[in-house]
């Protein structure tokens, strides 16, 4: 696997940036940040600790790209 990255710069929502903001930093996140429910975040996500959350959008835009380029590719079947 190749390491070389590509650096993008991107806007999303307010409601989105919470969002990513609360499951990078679970610790500081008791409550929904978008309907302010208490918000049990589980053992798994309790285990690992924070990460900064632009490289958790990193992760999770490699993903949506990977996905959506399968999805185009093999019509529909990924």
């Amino acid at each position: 696997m190749d390491y070389k990255k590509k650096q993008i710069n991107c806007r999303v929502s307010e409601e989105n940036y919470e969002k990513l903001l609360s499951m990078a930093n679970h610790y500081k996140y008791s409550h929904c940040p978008t309907c302010n429910k208490a918000w049990d975040h589980g053992p798994n996500v309790r285990a690992r600790p924070p990460i900064p959350f632009s490289v958790l959008a990193g992760y999770l835009l490699d993903d949506a790209i990977e996905d959506y380029f399968n999805k185009q590719q093999f019509g529909g079947q990924s």
